[in-house]
Formats: structure tokens, sequence, C-alpha cells
């Protein structure tokens, strides 16, 4: 049986990892990952080699208050993203291994070790931002080596294909093989009485959901700045329905959030539930009639747009409509199953909102548009088929 490796660093995870769980049996598949992960891998169904990671080295060696600014020095200011030392000899044996973006440091340690060891190379192509991570003279020599090096680029998105292209990639070295889901597990099976509970809502209650970091890229203020106008619109204070706003998640800037909202005196309306497990997570769709991702482009040093967002499709399988906005590749994922707005316009979002609180067709419509759209693109079982095909076609070189 052929062996794969599969490298995410310190980014491995369990939402990306169960598309490559069902390839078990057809390859025998391995993840590499740093010492200390972003998320829970606990019910990641693969063996996970874990390795020495420079994120690693900064946390152990820094102050916890100045691990971020270690992070940033390390990642985004030197250009050295995930370094994964002994990386060399952990894909000895390998047939194929398979890494993400070629601006991570150990996409370009993989593809310096590729002739030596004798595997087949394919990366993951997530960024949707042409040229990016090229500020660096070092980073864009690691990066083109990268995409020299590469046997097949699996792009997520259309628009990260025409990123490759424009960069530089031959069309037929690139396949647009998006992430799956579970649709056994996300689907809709009615709110959950304990999250209600929790939230201090009714079965009845409009529940809008927000599930993700609390961080400014993922415009989470200009979805409180447009539910305060939601409350105080006549025609919603007026539904025999609450509506009721829930961040689902942590970050920084979840104090400043809290503030506005106590400020406001929206704290009966606004919820912060916290951050759910993976292994829950289907709990919190369930429950959630609106599903927002106000994501906002970033421009900082390294430009950024949302490249897929799996929440949103974990939201459509659930039958959850969607409002989202027109940043990086959502329009492409979500088609006409969710309401889209421009990024940064909480009045844009508001409206959106709106016709979705006062109409409950709507919200049923694009819930089956939904559901329907990811089955028929972005199911993990089928997507699992295709790139095991994938892989095939790699490792015999045709």
């Amino acid at each position: 049986m052929k062996r794969v490796a599969i490298i995410r660093g310190a980014n491995l995870n369990k939402y990306e990892m169960q598309t490559y769980e069902r390839l078990n049996g057809k390859f025998e598949v391995h993840a590499i990952a740093s010492r200390r992960i972003r998320h829970d891998v606990s019910t990641v169904h693969l063996p996970i080699h874990r390795v020495w990671c420079s994120e690693d080295l900064i946390g152990a060696l820094l102050p916890h208050r100045l691990e971020r600014f270690g992070l940033f020095l390390s990642n985004q200011v030197l250009g050295y993203q995930q370094v994964l030392f002994g990386l060399d000899r952990r894909l000895e044996g390998f047939d194929l291994v398979h890494t993400a973006d070629p601006c991570y440091y150990y996409s370009y340690q993989a593809a310096a070790a590729k002739k030596r060891l004798g595997y087949k190379l394919v990366v993951t192509q997530w960024q949707n931002v042409p040229f990016a991570g090229e500020y660096l003279p070092g980073l864009r020599k690691r990066k083109y080596t990268v995409l020299r090096e590469t046997d097949h680029f699996v792009a997520v998105t259309q628009r990260a294909r025409e990123t490759l292209l424009l960069e530089g990639v031959e069309e037929r070295r690139i396949s647009i093989l998006p992430p799956g889901i579970d649709l056994a597990r996300f689907k809709p099976a009615g709110k959950d009485p304990e999250l209600l509970k929790r939230l201090r809502a009714g079965p009845e209650d409009i529940i809008i959901s927000y599930v993700g970091r609390l961080v400014r890229s993922k415009g989470i203020e200009f979805l409180l700045w447009a539910f305060r106008k939601l409350k105080t619109d006549p025609d919603i204070s007026a539904l025999k329905e609450k509506v009721k706003l829930a961040f689902f998640g942590a970050g920084r800037h979840e104090k400043e959030l809290r503030r506005r909202v106590e400020q406001w005196g929206m704290s009966d309306g606004v919820c912060f539930p916290g951050f759910f497990p993976y292994d829950q997570i289907e709990r919190v769709y369930r429950t959630t009639d609106i599903f927002v991702l106000p994501s906002i482009p970033s421009q900082f040093i390294f430009p950024w747009q949302e490249q897929l967002g799996m929440v949103l499709l974990e939201s459509m399988a659930s039958e959850c409509a969607v409002v989202t906005t027109r940043s990086g590749s959502i329009p492409e994922v979500v088609g006409d199953a969710a309401l889209l707005c421009q990024p940064a316009d909480f009045l844009d979002l508001y409206e959106k909102m709106r016709a979705l609180c006062l109409g409950r067709e709507l919200r049923k419509r694009l819930g089956a548009a939904g559901r329907e759209r990811v089955a028929n693109l972005y199911n993990a079982t089928y997507n699992a088929e295709r790139m095991a095909q994938l892989y095939d076609f790699i490792i015999s070189g045709a």
C-alpha cells in the first residue's frame, strides 16, 4: 500500500482531515504536525507524528505576554513561518507528500527534500491573493522553489487556481478539489434544548450565530453594529419571536465586543457562549436560524481574503440561512445559496439579516439550497474518492 504524509504543522485540524481520513484503506496516510497544535486533534483518526516547530520554540523561550510578538516577528517580518525541525527524517519512506500553501517554510522543506527522498509532492493552494508572501527576497525564493518542484497543486477554489496560473504554474499541474464535510453529521436535526437554555432563548426564537475566532479580519464589529440597528427596527420589535445574536468563539477582540454590548444595554440580546470544541459544533448549527460570516479583507503585510470558510459549508449543510460577504472566495463557495453583502458594510449586513428575520420562507429556501450545494460540491466521501484518484495518477507518473 502506498504511503502518504500530510504535513500541516501547527495547523493540523479535524475539519480538514475528515477528507483524508477516508483515504485509509486505499493509502497508508500519516499526519505530520508540530508539538503544539492550534486545534483539538483528539478526534483525528490518523497517525500523528509530532516534530519540533519554530513556533514551539518561540512559545517555550518567550514569556506568554511576548509570545504573540515573537510569532509575528518570525512568521511575518522574517518570513520563517513554521519551520519543522527534523522533517527530512520523518519523510523517509513515503511515496507522496502533501503539504499546504507555498509560503509555509515546511512546504519549502518538503520541496527541497523531494529529489533526494524520491517522493511525489502535492501542495494544497488555499491562498487566493496573487503574489502574496513575496515581500522578502528569501521568502520569494523559497516560494518559487515550491512552485517549481511541486508535481501537482490542489486548488481549493477557482480563485486559488487563478492565483497559481498568474504566478506561472502550468494549467496541467493544477486540479480544483475542495475539502469536504461529513453530511451525516452536519444536517438539520432540531434545536438543542440545552444550548437554547444557555442562550436564554426558546425554540421559536430566531438565533443569529457567528462561529469562529473573535478577530477583526472576520468583521465581527460590523456584525454587532448591524445587530444593534436590527434591534431598533420597529418591524423586528413587532415580531412575536425574540431575535438573539450569539458569538461562538474566542479571541483578542472579545473584550471590546462585550464592552460595546454593555454600553448599548444589549446584554439580553447578545450572548457569548464561548468556544465550542469541533466534536460538538454541529449542536450550534442545528440551533441556528441565520448564520453570519462577515469576513473582511486584510492588507497588513501579508494580504488576505477569505479563502474558503469551512463554517459556511457546515452551516449550509445544516440548512441554516446564510449571510456573508463578497470577500475572496466566498461568492464562489456559496453560489446562490446565501445572501451576500459588501465587506465592512454594517448597513448592507443589517438589511440582509432583516430580510431573513422577517422572511421565514426565505430562510427555508436558502437553507435547502445550501444543503443541496454542499451535497453536490463539498461531500467529504465523494471528494476523498476524487483525491484518491488524483494520488494514484500522480504516483503512477501518468
